[in-house]
């Protein structure tokens, strides 16, 4: 009789893990990183400039210094670059459980995964080899998500308010990479939960997509949707920003604002 309650309960227990790992799948994109040696600059741009909401006051987090602002669905965060250790660019995804119960996941289907990075905020842990070597694609557990949570609910919020600032920003469509490795870089990507591929689209529960596409070299650029073409272009125009029209959109010159970007309506 004993043999069998316990025969019982290992089963249990197997089937409670897979489940559990079934269940564990990526939410969405939580936000995004350009690491720059002008970031303070950036920053003041996006939120006085252009009136973007600020999620969070450019600061010094002891060995990073970085603001957070608001582009609807998703936050852009702009790090100052002091240190050669860190990838230009960035994306932290947020999984639906804590990174150490994610784990199983990404174990189970053999994808490569970095050393968890804790502090009394957050944990980060970074996933090698799914986007190019530029970008650093990694999980973001934030340790009070409901506080998280609040935070971008007032920022979008705000942003409403605003009817999007100068450039009547609605949210960010899509984030575009460039890789030389495309064949590698789709099959990575498949085999994460909570990721579905459309064409050359990678679709969250909710947030932007992540479109990946062949080029000669790495490029990482925001498609972002706004209220009116027209209005936005007379914005930049006023505030002295150059665009350019383009089958893509309206594109804003990367020598004004260097990070890029192309508006659609």
């Amino acid at each position: 009789m004993g043999k069998k309650i316990l025969l019982a309960f290992s089963v249990f227990l197997l089937l409670s893990a897979c489940s559990k790992e079934e269940n564990i799948s990526i939410n969405k994109i939580e936000h995004f990183y350009l690491s720059t040696h002008d970031a303070e600059y950036i920053y003041q741009i996006l939120s006085q400039q252009l009136e973007l909401p600020i999620v969070w006051e450019f600061q010094n987090w002891g060995s990073f210094a970085s603001g957070g602002i608001s582009l609807g669905n998703v936050v852009i965060e702009i790090i100052e670059s002091d240190s050669t250790h860190r990838k230009p660019y960035g994306i932290a995804l947020e999984s639906s459980h804590s990174i150490e119960e994610s784990l199983p996941l990404f174990d189970s289907v053999n994808l490569s995964t970095g050393n968890i990075s804790k502090t009394d905020k957050w944990n980060l842990m970074s996933l090698n080899g799914l986007l190019p070597e530029g970008i650093d694609l990694f999980l973001c557990d934030y340790h009070n998500r409901e506080l998280i949570t609040l935070n971008r609910k007032k920022a979008i919020e705000e942003l409403w308010e605003k009817e999007g600032g100068k450039l009547g920003v609605q949210s960010v469509q899509s984030l575009v990479i460039g890789t030389k490795d495309l064949p590698n870089h789709e099959s990575e990507l498949s085999k994460i939960s909570g990721i579905s591929k459309k064409d050359d689209e990678y679709l969250f529960l909710k947030g932007p997509k992540l479109k990946v596409i062949a080029s000669d070299s790495l490029s990482f650029a925001l498609l972002v949707k706004v209220r009116s073409i027209e209005k936005a272009k007379l914005a930049l125009g006023l505030l002295n920003i150059k665009a350019n029209e383009s089958e893509k959109g309206l594109e804003i010159d990367e020598t004004a604002l260097p990070i890029h970007m192309t508006l659609v309506d």
